[in-house]
C-alpha cells in the first residue's frame, strides 16, 4: 500500500511474495545509504531481496482540487444532473494463467 496525501494518490497491491538471495541483483541495486542498516555493505548476511509478483492492483487519484469539486457540484445542481466523480479509480488483475502462484525464478 502506498499513499501520497498531498497529491491525493493511493495505491494498493496484492500478490505472491518471497525472499530471494541474488548477489548480482543485490550489487546492482545497492545504494551507499543502505549501509546505515546493513553495515557490511552488499555482502551483509542479513540482506535479502523481496520479490513480489502482483496479482491485483488498485489505485485512486483524487486529482481535482476542492474548488474544482465545488464548481462541479454547483454545475450539476444547476443542471439537475448527478455530478461527475471527482476521483479516478481503477482496478487491474494480473492473475497467472492457471490461478496459481508463479514458479520460482
Amino acid at each position: 500500500t502506498y499513499s501520497d496525501l498531498a497529491r491525493g494518490v493511493y495505491v494498493a497491491m496484492s500478490g505472491y511474495a518471497r525472499l530471494i538471495y541474488d548477489p548480482d541483483r543485490i550489487f546492482a541495486l545497492w545504494d551507499d545509504e543502505l549501509e546505515a542498516w546493513f553495515g557490511q555493505g552488499p555482502l551483509d548476511p542479513r540482506l535479502s531481496l523481496l520479490r513480489v509478483d502482483v496479482d491485483h492492483a488498485e489505485y485512486w487519484d483524487e486529482h481535482s482540487s476542492g474548488v474544482i469539486r465545488l464548481l462541479a457540484l454547483a454545475h450539476a445542481a444547476l443542471l439537475r444532473e448527478p455530478p461527475l466523480p471527482a476521483t479516478e479509480h481503477r482496478r487491474l488483475s494480473l492473475r497467472h494463467g492457471n490461478g496459481s502462484a508463479p514458479s520460482p525464478a
